[in-house]
This record gives structure tokens, C-alpha cells and sequence, in this order.
């Protein structure tokens, strides 16, 4: 039932009803669509999942299984909903993650540990059935993809002291990982390669300071606000030539990365397996190949990580060939700002990459480079 698109669960998700002609269909509610909207919305206008949660607590809107229970007549019966209208973060963020807002059925999340044991465990993402497609959708896939960057942005000060708009964004041209945001010595804060920070042998710092990185994509977003308020059709144009040929070429070498990452995972792959048979035939020590296994284990890790960031990369760039028009229409929306915020940075920006720095003093010079949502091709500065 579940592989045919089929409504499996006990009851219908917040947001919407089980259709009575066809307890196998799900229809839109109407009392509790509009809160879903809602709490999109709110998300995406970059507020956290905590704020959204007290919005709802102070509008006394119930939650979900407080409103099941008015629904069936038993809410003011039950011993269970002494705070019926008290939301919190998670049911948030349950709400905010789940894609059947998208119209799609969503199954299989979680099964018995075995037949004679029927207590629930969570079924790995990459092995939940999804059926597209299947029911009206409540959200429009731009706003979830972008709710998507929101809540995965840290909301609170770390402790630097100071927020990290750029949390999720910034990252390692080399390994592909996330960079580190710190406050060293109490010094300017600034990114990191967080692969390095845990073991210097592996990668480089690629390191910049936070404020150094504000200046840059500010700058080159209000470069391209000023390109196309004074060019018009032209910067149009100019943008889709850009789009086609950098995504093009970015395409090309993502995948010859990709080749070679691939490569050398399967050369790991025969390594390890050859040291298991010298150990087992005594050849290796089984401290030596506990060792030697352990690093190339790590190794491939990396590379792993590494390979499935291209393959993300690879996806991104053939979509946003496709849709230039759309990462104008956005930018245009932030004509008048003068300094960089959250907001801004998750609805426009995809990913940014910042290399390691050549040369010292008045010669230091260090690529950034920047990869718009909707725009195929990067854009660099230089801190």
C-alpha cells in the first residue's frame, strides 16, 4: 500500500483529514491548513522554530494531538491535555521537515525490531517510501527547500558571543565539509576548515574572519543589484549566458572530481580488504593493521563525504541553469538593504567556498567563491 502511494497511518498528519469516501486518501483540512501556512511562513521570514512555537502558544492554537482529540470529542474528557495549547520546538520542526506539506506520502519511517519484538525503531532516511505527487500539497517546494537552510541554521549566540548567519553555508572547497565558526584568544572571530582543526594532516585552514566574509557577499550581491538596475535586459541576458557556460563548465570538473573520488574510495576498499588477509595470516600485527586499517578507514570517510557533496554540487548546478529568472525576481527584493542578514543569505545563497589563502601581508590574496541559488556558474571575491 505504502509503495502505491497509499495513506498508511493511524491518522492524517496536521494540516490535513482522511478522505471519507477512501480512508487511503488524504484531503486538505481546512481549520488547520492555514496554521501549517502559518508556520512556514514564519519560518521562512527567518524566524526559529522556538519562536514560532510560542507565536502558536500565545494565539492558543492547539496542537496536534489536542486537536485530534476536540475533533473525536474527548479533549475536555481527557486527563492528558492539561496545556492543549502548549507547542513546542520539536512539534515545529516536525511540521517544518515533513514532505507530505509537499503532496507527496511519506511511509515506512519506522518498523518493528522483529516479529516477536513489536517495539517501534526509526527506519534510515535513505529507506523511507516516498510516493510523489499523491495529495494536494499545502507548500510549494521553493518555500520548503528554504525552510529547509532556516532551521538548519543555528538561532542562538554560540560562544563566540555573537550569532552565525553564515552557519550551513560556509564550506571546504577540498573536503567538502562545513568550516568551523571560532573566537581564538579572544580574537576576531572567523571560519575554519573543521577537518583540519581536527587533524592538520589532512587539509589546509582556508581560514577567513567573519567580518572579512560579510564584506565580500555583500558586496557582490549589491554588485549584481547595481549590474541589473543599470543594464536592465542586458544584465538579463548577460545572467543567463553566465548561467549556461559557468554551470557547464562546473559540471565538468564536479564530475571529474567525483571520478576520482570514486576511484580512490574502491582502491581503499581493496586495500583494506588485502590487510585483513595479512593479519589474519599473520603477516600483520594486529596492532599494525588495527593502525594502518583505522587510517585508511579515515580516509575514506572523507572521501566518501567528499563524493557525495559532489554529487549534491553536480544536482544544484543542472537546476539552476534552469532557473535564472527566479534568482532575479528574489534579488530584487533586496534592492534597498544595506547590511547582510540571514534572511537574505539562506533565500540566495546555495553554498560558499572559501580557499586557502596564498601569499602573506599587503600580498595575501584568498578566493571566495560564491554559489547563488538560482544561478549556475560561481561568483568570486577576493578577502
Amino acid at each position: 500500500m505504502a509503495l502505491n502511494g497509499g495513506f498508511c497511518g493511524s491518522f492524517a498528519p496536521y494540516g490535513y483529514m482522511v478522505d471519507p469516501k477512501n480512508k487511503r486518501q488524504l484531503l486538505v483540512d481546512p481549520e488547520t491548513a492555514p496554521t501549517v501556512k502559518r508556520i512556514f511562513e514564519l519560518s521562512k521570514q527567518g524566524n526559529s522554530v522556538h519562536q514560532i512555537a510560542r507565536a502558536l502558544c500565545e494565539d492558543g492554537i492547539l496542537i496536534p494531538r489536542a486537536y485530534r482529540a476536540m475533533k473525536n470529542g474527548t479533549l475536555d474528557t481527557s486527563t492528558g491535555f492539561k496545556f492543549p495549547t502548549d507547542w513546542v520546538g520539536k512539534n515545529v520542526k516536525m511540521i517544518l521537515e515533513n514532505q507530505v506539506y509537499l503532496g507527496h506520502m511519506v511511509s515506512h519511517k519506522t518498523q518493528t525490531k522483529s516479529f516477536k519484538n513489536k517495539k517501534l525503531v526509526s527506519v534510515p532516511k535513505e529507506e523511507w517510501i516516498i510516493v510523489r505527487n499523491t495529495h494536494e500539497a499545502i507548500v510549494d517546494e521553493e518555500t520548503f527547500e528554504l525552510v529547509q537552510k532556516f532551521i538548519s541554521v543555528k538561532k542562538r549566540p554560540n560562544k563566540t558571543g555573537r550569532p552565525n548567519m553564515f552557519v550551513g553555508l560556509v564550506k571546504c572547497p577540498d573536503c567538502g565539509r562545513n568550516m568551523a565558526f571560532s573566537n581564538p584568544n579572544g580574537r576576531e572571530p572567523r571560519f575554519r576548515c573543521r577537518t583540519y582543526a581536527r587533524n592538520s594532516n589532512l587539509c589546509t585552514t582556508h581560514a577567513i574572519s567573519y567580518d572579512a566574509l560579510q564584506q565580500i557577499v555583500m558586496g557582490d550581491i549589491q554588485k549584481h543589484i547595481k549590474s541589473m538596475e543599470a543594464l536592465g535586459d542586458q544584465f538579463i541576458e548577460e545572467m543567463h549566458e553566465l548561467s549556461e557556460k559557468g554551470g557547464g563548465q562546473k559540471i565538468k570538473q564536479f564530475r571529474q572530481d567525483l571520478e576520482i573520488a570514486e576511484k580512490r574510495i574502491a582502491e581503499i576498499d581493496s586495500v583494506i580488504m588485502k590487510l585483513f588477509e595479512q593479519n589474519a595470516l599473520g603477516k600483520i600485527s594486529d596492532e599494525r593493521f588495527e593502525k594502518m586499517s583505522s587510517a585508511y578507514e579515515n580516509e575514506q570517510k572523507e572521501l566518501t563525504q567528499k563524493r557525495d557533496d559532489l554529487k549534491a554540487r553536480i544536482i544544484a548546478e543542472e537546476k539552476k541553469t534552469q532557473s535564472t529568472n527566479q534568482f532575479l525576481e528574489t534579488i530584487r527584493k533586496y534592492e534597498t538593504v544595506t547590511e547582510l542578514n540571514r534572511s537574505m543569505l539562506v533565500e540566495l545563497i546555495d553554498s560558499i567556498y572559501v580557499y586557502q589563502a596564498e601569499g602573506t601581508g599587503k600580498d595575501r590574496k584568498q578566493k571566495v567563491e560564491i554559489n547563488y541559488r538560482f544561478l549556475a556558474g560561481s561568483q568570486c571575491g577576493i578577502a
